[in-house]
């Protein structure tokens, strides 16, 4: 089932029917649950083991979460991450299993498993810390399976889930709002359905006219991250909105990235809850953990961290050639973006090399390199797009 189908607008449409006219709140959340767990079973039906297997992941990261908000055990919480990651890569590359147990297609790679494996590490961590207090088990299977952030985010911390998801449907405010709610949800539907495959036809349209296959190689290449943007600001314009319908306010992802003054800029408006995970969970940690060893050098220290952050950023999508090359683009994107703000602070001083970023002399050509890193990273992956 795709957001462009007419069996998931039909799931939509009896979905909210039946939850407009429901008169409680336990009534709503069964509804709600309903329709994730029809929309889970619609990629599984022909993978039963990897339903299985996704299942077992998420039953003993809850046992862990819950003994972790009683008993900060610092193993348990490292053997529990531990275990999760490396169960990620096992189950979205076991294809040989999957072929020989002719189970079908390998649904945990189509519903993103890696925004499952973000949240269970999100919880475990949050847990440890004394973040989170109480889970019950439905709120847990519904935040990790919520059928609007399955297949491909936003990345919904679980606190903010928690809190709408007791007061579904309760407020006549968000009700009220119905009309803005489906005009993004139109405005979602234009992006993805309508204007990223017409920019994803340009070269092949005007192959037609040019002979030249480099050419034509050459106008994919720049056109390639406008159609990412149409494609996946779409999809998310319209699990939003649709999630407002329900009562849930889902984290924006995308802020105007073409605004970006360089490279950081950039991810801070595309795939923002992505970004600030791999801050909050990744960067962050890894400095605090390396600031004393490395007290005497903390810009280099800071350089070195965005690299690697952006490299494991970029290898959480998948792990193969493509992807290693599409990290390390991103991870010398970020790097180089860095290290050009600490030369120009060092060289100009902290006012005027804000002052300077912000001309055109400067800001235009920052804007070609820093498209070009970005269409580069997407070239590596253009098979996957």
């Amino acid at each position: 089932m795709t957001l462009d189908s007419l069996h998931f607008l039909a799931l939509i449409f009896l979905s909210l029917l039946a939850f407009t006219f429901s008169p409680s709140l336990l009534l709503r959340k069964l509804i709600f649950s309903a329709a994730t767990g029809y929309f889970f079973c619609s990629y599984f039906i022909n993978d039963l083991l990897g339903a299985a297997i996704l299942f077992v992941t998420l039953a003993l990261s809850y046992c862990a979460i819950v003994r972790l908000i009683t008993h900060k055990t610092p193993w348990l919480l490292w053997l529990s991450i531990s275990g999760v990651v490396l169960l990620f890569p096992a189950i979205l590359y076991s294809s040989s299993i999957f072929l020989t147990l002719d189970i079908g297609l390998k649904a945990v790679t189509v519903l993103g498993y890696a925004y499952i494996l973000l949240k269970l590490v999100h919880m475990l961590t949050d847990a440890y810390q004394g973040v989170l207090h109480k889970i019950p088990i439905w709120d847990f299977v519904i935040y990790n399976l919520n059928f609007l952030t399955l297949v491909a985010g936003p990345i919904q911390r679980f606190l903010e889930f928690q809190t709408e998801w007791n007061t579904l449907g309760n407020s006549e405010a968000e009700l009220s709002a119905g009309y803005t709610y489906l005009h993004r949800i139109a405005n979602g539907y234009l992006q993805m359905v309508v204007l990223s495959p017409l920019v994803r036809r340009i070269p092949e349209a005007l192959g037609s006219l040019i002979s030249s296959e480099a050419a034509i190689d050459m106008i994919a290449f720049y056109t390639r991250p406008i159609y990412l943007y149409l494609n996946f600001a779409g999809y998310t314009s319209i699990v939003i909105g649709v999630g407002l319908l329900f009562g849930f306010k889902l984290p924006e992802n995308f802020n105007k990235p073409w605004r970006a003054t360089d490279f950081l800029d950039l991810w801070q408006r595309w795939h923002i809850t992505l970004t600030n995970w791999m801050r909050d969970y990744v960067f962050t940690p890894l400095y605090k953990i390396l600031l004393m060893p490395f007290k005497t050098r903390q810009t280099q220290l800071a350089i070195m961290l965005y690299f690697i952050t952006f490299v494991i950023q970029g290898l959480w999508h998948r792990i193969n050639a493509e992807f290693m090359w599409y990290a390390l683009t991103l991870g010398f994107g970020a790097a180089l973006a860095k290290a050009v703000q600490v030369g120009l602070a060092k060289r100009l001083g902290k006012k005027q090399a804000k002052a300077f970023a912000a001309t055109k002399q400067f800001s235009l050509p920052y804007f070609v390199l820093n498209y070009h890193i970005f269409a580069v990273s997407m070239h590596f992956i253009r098979d996957f797009l």
